[in-house]
């Protein structure tokens, strides 16, 4: 699981922005990948309750304006552009396993109600009312890479468990339905 910050690395670099073929952190994940030709990469990721909003202040970063919270647990699928068909179907499988995750849906319309009364309609599109991004991404690592995002980092108890549990059901179902289509 990578805690927000954590997408920084030593250098101060967003790891996901480096150029394949460099000498930065980025290669480790390129050794992982030449060692296991992993096609699929899930990035186990959460959002922070603290920068990217502000409530009822106006206050959003400058391009951070999608990131906006609530908006509940949602998915970013990148894919190379002969993976569209692989994408779709993987998320398919795992929205509609997550929506049997108890608790997960409701969590996710009472975010959602809170998102919009703040800040109008959710650009994101919902499947399974869960929120994701489908993009494609031919500069990415692996052909297919499924983000997970959990609002995760003021939460204990029996609301840390929850997002535990469903961080776990969406790395089983993804790799269930990965084992499919590859």
């Amino acid at each position: 699981h990578m805690h927000h910050a954590a997408r920084y690395t030593a250098f101060g670099n967003d790891l996901q922005a480096q150029p394949l073929g460099g000498e930065f952190e980025l290669a480790i994940r390129e050794r992982a990948k030449a060692a296991s030709g992993a096609q699929l990469h899930i990035n186990l990721h959460g959002y922070p309750a603290h920068e990217w909003t502000r409530p009822l202040t106006g206050y959003v970063p400058r391009n951070f304006e999608l990131w906006s919270i609530p908006k509940g647990f949602f998915l970013v699928l990148r894919y190379h552009q002969h993976w569209k068909a692989q994408a779709e179907a993987l998320l398919e499988h795992v929205t509609e396993h997550l929506a049997n995750v108890p608790g997960l849906v409701a969590y996710n319309r009472r975010q959602i109600k809170a998102f919009e009364a703040h800040a109008g309609r959710l650009e994101f599109t919902i499947r399974n009312d869960i929120p994701y991004l489908l993009t494609r991404d031919d500069t990415q690592l692996t052909p297919l890479q499924l983000i997970t995002e959990y609002p995760d980092e003021t939460i204990y108890g029996d609301d840390f468990v929850m997002a535990h549990q469903v961080q776990y059901e969406t790395i089983m179902s993804a790799y269930q339905k990965y084992q499919l289509i590859k």
